[in-house]
């Protein structure tokens, strides 16, 4: 099942997903799709190539970022 998930694609240019992309030594979009992950809102199969988990704090920012 497809559904379209309403992400702004500005946020890959915010300050605040840069860094964190640069703590993971990842791109700003790799760190968008593990939030989206990890906030259940797509799911990958288990051999995703991403071996980071954001942390609670980094969730709560990136939740922030999106309202």
């Amino acid at each position: 099942m497809n559904h379209k998930i309403s992400f702004p694609k500005i946020i890959y240019g915010f300050e605040a997903i840069k860094f964190i992309a640069r703590r993971y030594n990842t791109s700003p979009e790799k760190i968008v799709e593990r939030f989206l992950i990890q906030t259940g809102e797509i799911h990958l199969p288990d051999n995703s190539s991403e071996s980071f988990t954001l942390s609670p704090n980094e969730i709560a920012l990136i939740s922030d970022l999106r309202h």
